[in-house]
C-alpha cells in the first residue's frame, strides 16, 4: 500500500480511449457487475465506453495505491450518492473523486481530507448563456460577460462551472446544494477560490481550490479540505489503463 502523504493531493489524468472493443475488455477486467450494468443503460454507446474507460482508470489507480487488484476494490455510495471505499474492506481515510469529459478523465486522491475534482471540455455548442442564468450568481455572470471575445466568455463559463462542480463534489452535496447558493472567482487573472457560501460562514476557510493543468480547450479544478496541502500531478501515458 502506497498512499499519498497527508499533505499531498494527488491528481491523475489520462486520455480516454472510447473504442468499443477496448471498452469491453476494460469492463471485464476492472468493473463491478453494477458498473457494467450502469454503462449498459447509457443510451449513447460512446458515453458508455467513456464511462467504462474512466471507471477502469479509477480502479487501476486505486489498486496501485491500495496494493490490490482494481477489480476487487469494493466501492459503496454515501448518503448523497458519492462513491467511497467500503470501510469493511479498505482503509476508510483515503478519499477520492473522478471526473471525465469528452476525451479526458481525471481522478483526485487525498488522505484524511475530502476532495472534489472536475474537468470540462469547452463545448462550443452548449447554451452557456442560458445555463449561466440558471446556475450562476449575478457577479459570476457579469465576470463572464466582461470578457471581450466569444472564446474568452466560453473559457470563463467553464472556469466557473468546474469550480462550482469541484466544490459540491468535495462536500458530497452534489445537486442537493444549489450552485446559486455560493460564489467562486471567475476571471483568469484572479486566484481560483471560493468566495462565499450562503448559510455556511466557515466554508471559505475550510476549502482551498486550485486550477488543474489540463489540455487546451478544457478547464479543470480541484477542491480539497484545508490549506496545508500541495498538488501532485500524474499525467498518464497513452493506453492507460492497460486492457
Amino acid at each position: 500500500m502506497v498512499l499519498p502523504p497527508e499533505n499531498i493531493v494527488s491528481v491523475w489524468m489520462w486520455r480516454i480511449d472510447a473504442d468499443a472493443g477496448r471498452a469491453e475488455r476494460l469492463a471485464a477486467k476492472f468493473l463491478s457487475a453494477s458498473e457494467r450494468e450502469r454503462a449498459s443503460r447509457l443510451v449513447n454507446p460512446a458515453h458508455g465506453s467513456q464511462f467504462i474507460a474512466a471507471r477502469a482508470g479509477l480502479r487501476a489507480i486505486l489498486g496501485e495505491l491500495l496494493g490490490c487488484a482494481g477489480a476487487g476494490i469494493e466501492l459503496i455510495l454515501d448518503a448523497n450518492g458519492k462513491p467511497r471505499l467500503c470501510p469493511r474492506a479498505h482503509v476508510a481515510h483515503l478519499h477520492f473523486n473522478l471526473s471525465h469529459s469528452h476525451e479526458y478523465a481525471v481522478a483526485a486522491f487525498a488522505v484524511h481530507r475530502h476532495v472534489g475534482v472536475d474537468i470540462e471540455w469547452h463545448n462550443p455548442d452548449r447554451e452557456t448563456a442560458r445555463l449561466a442564468r440558471r446556475f450562476y450568481r449575478p457577479a459570476e455572470i457579469a465576470a463572464i460577460n466582461a470578457e471581450p471575445t466569444p472564446a474568452g466568455r466560453l473559457a470563463a463559463f467553464y472556469r466557473c462551472w468546474t469550480r462550482k462542480e469541484a466544490y459540491v463534489k468535495a462536500t458530497g452535496d452534489g445537486l442537493r446544494f444549489p450552485t446559486r447558493r455560493f460564489e467562486v472567482t471567475v476571471r483568469e487573472d484572479e486566484p481560483c477560490r471560493l468566495l462565499t457560501v450562503d448559510g455556511r460562514p466557515g466554508e471559505v476557510a475550510r476549502w482551498r481550490m486550485e486550477p488543474l493543468p489540463v489540455p487546451e480547450g478544457y478547464s479543470g479544478t480541484i477542491a480539497a479540505e484545508g490549506c496545508g496541502w500541495s498538488l501532485e500531478h500524474h499525467p498518464m501515458a497513452s493506453g492507460f489503463p492497460a486492457a
